[in-house]
Order: structure tokens, then sequence, then C-alpha cells
């Protein structure tokens, strides 16, 4: 349901709509009325609300391409790390 997301520009509209959806198919698989607390079906099962997927895709993408040392996110952050200052800290924007 939530493949190829984390490349799409989605607006908070569709992740409500994707999150409705999500919750009436966990109830229906759990069998649970539609009226069923939201929380209890997420804990039954161990679901994790769809923006938090999205959200976790993304940052892997992000991950996959900046350890890639032919990609110019990697020479960015190698860059950056390069010129720390004296208490090691780093600004990464």
């Amino acid at each position: 349901m939530t493949y190829g997301l984390e490349v799409m520009p989605t607006t908070n509209k569709d992740k409500e709509q994707l999150e409705i959806l999500q919750k009436k198919i966990l109830k229906q698989t759990q069998g649970l009325p539609c009226c069923a607390a939201n929380t209890g079906v997420y804990v039954l099962l161990g679901a994790v609300p769809v923006e938090m997927v999205i959200e976790r895709n993304m940052l892997s993408t992000f991950v996959n391409i900046a350890r890639n040392k032919l990609s110019v996110e990697y020479h960015i952050l190698s860059r950056k790390l390069a010129m720390k200052n004296e208490n090691g800290e780093i600004f990464i924007n």
C-alpha cells in the first residue's frame, strides 16, 4: 500500500486517506467492528501508522543513497565531516 511513496510528493490529505484505508483493512483483518478504538487496532497487530512507514522509508532511501560513494550526497557529507570545528560539531542542513 505504501510502496514507492517515499519518492513521491504526498499531501497531508493523501496520508490521511491512506491512514483511513489502513485502519479499515486492519479492523476487517482482525474481525473488529468499525467503531473499535484505533489504538487497539495498532497494538493488537503491532502495526504502525502510514505516515511513520513513509518517513522510515524516506530515511532508508536517503541513507542508501548517501552510502553510495559515487553519489553527490556522499561527497557533500564527506566534505561536511572534513570541515567540522574543533569541538567535533558538524553543521548539516
